[in-house]
């Protein structure tokens, strides 16, 4: 017998009405071993067989309803079929979830955590360290390591490290406090929390970004600041210290401190002296040693600052060809400052020309579409510019440059046309 298939094959007829479902499911089981009889009676075989313990069922005049009596029966009997699947499910083999992996040597790897929110301030572990970007082979001599050879790269390392930097500069940043350091090649200096002891060569530092006392060592002279951005070189017992923003202090020795305010510079001689400030007037040149490294990095903000600030004092024209220098040493990257900010404003013609030539100087195949630009201006040595500038990056020839200078205008409009389509 097998109950499971019986409960299934028992209720597979039922049409709804209980009465008539329970009669159905009841004549549908097969039948189980009869009871045993008193003493001294015998089994009829002509007599129904009763399944086990059933109890008469009641008609409506024994006080329980046909209809009540037929539900409770259907409900013990689905009751039991529920009990069976449950006991086939019950043994059915179970995969279980895949737990952590196990190492080769038979130990459980730790299952992952939960990353906690990073708290607004760096971890601890980072206190003690600086970001160090060498832009070429240099070396450092860093506490409780020792020196060693770095190649071009990021590191980090600690605070109170010995950067010597070779035929490139170094680049490093202060996690505890934001402080930004460069060296300039040919350099020695050691980077702390507070403080840079220059021992050779020249040295940029920026705290402007999260203010704090900071002082830089360069032999007996010491330059105090907390929100500054200045440069200092060391040449022998010579100091030269230039305040680019903010405002510094200059000592030497236990002699007085001299003030010194933004975009001037003062020099230290070898005897201790320190000079009087005088006016730095163009920053540019004399923190040029610094584009190749602004140029390197992932933020643009201050590589399109500073172009800007160039592009600015060509503009203004007292300090045009250093500007001019500077703005080469970005290269391309000025093509759309300088085109904006002289040529399509409508500045004089001379003026106009110096800036295509600027363009043509530095620009690059991709940007033939502002050389196209400038062969659309009125002045004909902007268009000779261009002219000679889309010859030099490589575009295909139309036409000659005496052409582009004395040509009229209905005419160079539809040579424009048919170099822009040769371009395309």
């Amino acid at each position: 017998m097998n109950l499971d298939r019986d409960l299934r094959e028992a209720l597979a007829p039922l049409a709804g009405d209980p009465a008539a479902d329970a009669a159905r499911v009841m004549a549908s089981l097969p039948p189980l071993p009869a009871a045993p009889l008193p003493d001294g009676q015998d089994a009829s075989p002509e007599s129904p067989r009763q399944p086990r313990r059933r109890q008469p069922v009641p008609d409506k005049s024994s006080g329980w309803p046909l209809s009540f009596v037929a539900a409770a029966v259907l409900g013990g009997l689905a009751i039991g079929v529920v009990a069976g699947v449950w006991w086939e499910a019950s043994h059915v083999p179970q995969v279980a979830a895949p737990g952590p992996e196990k190492e080769k040597d038979g130990e459980q790897k730790d299952e992952p955590k939960k990353e906690e929110p990073k708290p607004p301030v760096m971890p601890t572990r980072e206190q003690d360290l600086m970001m160090l970007m060498a832009f070429a082979p240099l070396e450092i001599d860093e506490p409780g390591v020792g020196v060693q050879q770095l190649e071009p790269g990021g590191f980090a390392t600690r605070l109170g490290t010995v950067v010597r930097t070779g035929e490139g500069g170094a680049g490093l940043y202060v996690y505890a406090n934001d402080a930004r350091v460069r060296l300039d090649h040919q350099s020695a200096a050691m980077v702390d929390l507070d403080k840079v002891e220059l021992d050779a060569g020249r040295v940029w530092l920026s705290t402007l970004t999260r203010p704090a006392p900071f002082e830089i060592r360069a032999g007996a002279v010491r330059i105090e600041s907390k929100a500054v951005e200045v440069q200092v070189q060391r040449l022998g017992a010579e100091v030269d210290v230039l305040c680019l923003q903010g405002a510094l202090q200059v000592r030497s020795g236990e002699g007085p401190a001299r003030g010194v305010e933004a975009m001037q510079r003062v020099s230290v001689s070898a005897d201790g002296t320190i000079a009087a400030p005088e006016p730095i007037g163009f920053a540019g040149a004399v923190t040029a040693w610094m584009v190749p490294m602004v140029k390197q990095q992932q933020d643009e903000t201050e590589l399109n600052h500073r172009i800007a600030m160039m592009v600015e004092e060509f503009q203004k024209g007292t300090y045009r060809p250093e500007a001019a220098l500077e703005l080469r040493r970005f290269g391309s990257r000025a093509v759309p400052y300088v085109y904006k900010a002289m040529v399509h404003r409508g500045v004089p013609d001379d003026e106009q020309r110096q800036a295509a030539e600027l363009i043509g100087s530095i620009a690059e195949y991709s940007q033939v579409p502002w050389l196209f630009a400038l062969l659309e201006n009125d002045a004909p040595e902007v268009r000779v510019a261009a002219f000679r500038a889309l010859v030099r990056v490589g575009a295909p020839r139309v036409d000659d440059e005496a052409f582009w200078r004395e040509a009229p205008a209905s005419e160079r409009e539809r040579s424009l046309a048919r170099w822009r389509a040769l371009v395309r």
